[in-house]
């Protein structure tokens, strides 16, 4: 062996224990009965991403894709940004614009808020999609409607 290599830990600079423990269980699954969670699939994405691991990225997507659902606009778009997954922008973004009751104060203040053109762009979007005749809750045409306008405006220009 070569004693060069014998100096002590590597330091992996910004990178966290978990981030790290939770890149290796998908690489190396040993215990199957100790499932990762979100914040530990959001790892593997991050380290996956950062070293071009693309199928580790994939199954991280694909895992992070049925629970990111779930969370609040803000971890949908914070999340999608982050690691640049369109899809997940858009379905958030969609979801923002259907919202029975939105406010400025909704986007803009808290632990993450939106710029103002994008508040600008979302409110606009509202405004089409009642304007449309669909009203803005969940029916399927107002979600078309509401899914083009955010690829038009929202998508194209981010």
């Amino acid at each position: 062996m070569d004693d060069r290599y014998d100096d002590g830990p590597i330091y992996l600079s910004g990178i966290t224990e978990r981030d790290f423990r939770s890149f290796l269980s998908v690489i190396y699954p040993i215990d199957r009965h100790n499932p990762l969670a979100y914040e530990d699939w959001k790892s593997v994405l991050r380290l996956s991403t950062l070293w071009k691991f693309d199928q580790i990225r994939d199954k991280a997507i694909n895992w992070l894709s049925s629970a990111i659902i779930y969370k609040d606009w803000a971890e949908r778009i914070k999340t999608a940004k982050e690691f640049n997954i369109t899809i997940w922008l858009r379905d958030a973004y969609v979801d923002l614009v259907q919202k029975n009751t939105l406010s400025y104060e909704d986007l803009t203040s808290g632990e993450y808020s939106l710029e103002w053109d994008t508040v600008a762009k979302i409110f606009f979007i509202r405004a089409q999609v009642l304007s449309s005749g669909q009203g803005v809750k969940e029916n399927m045409k107002s979600w078309k409607v509401a899914r083009a306008l955010v690829n038009e405006h929202l998508l194209n220009n981010s």
